[in-house]
């Protein structure tokens, strides 16, 4: 039996400097958007500028920046999946983004 009345629990402060440490050490990118407008990015983690090459600003004041850096080929499947994405499933997509340099990279999407 272990006594934990006497453990500190870490204060909000420090558990969302752990979070941020965490977030800047994944290579993966977080996003988050609208439910009302899926196509709108509200925040989205630093690493999306080594997989785009674009600053994360681009994808939160640039209506539709993220949108439109989809490969036009896979635009209407991703809309479509953006589109009946949530209501407690997930679903995984995989397409093709235009970096910065004019270079095709294949990402997988997870969507909550």
């Amino acid at each position: 039996m272990v006594d934990t009345g006497s453990v500190k629990r870490p204060s909000v402060e420090e558990e969302n400097a752990r979070l941020r440490a965490l977030l800047a050490g994944s290579t993966a990118v977080l996003y988050t958007c609208r439910l009302d407008n899926p196509h709108s990015t509200v925040a989205i983690t630093n690493s999306v500028q080594q997989l785009t090459g674009y600053a994360p600003s681009h994808f939160v004041d640039v209506a539709q920046f993220r949108m439109d850096r989809i490969h036009p080929d896979d635009l209407a499947e991703v809309r479509e999946a953006l589109a009946t994405a949530g209501a407690g499933r997930r679903t995984e997509i995989q397409y093709r983004i235009t970096h910065a340099d004019g270079s095709v990279r294949w990402v997988k999407d997870t969507l909550d």
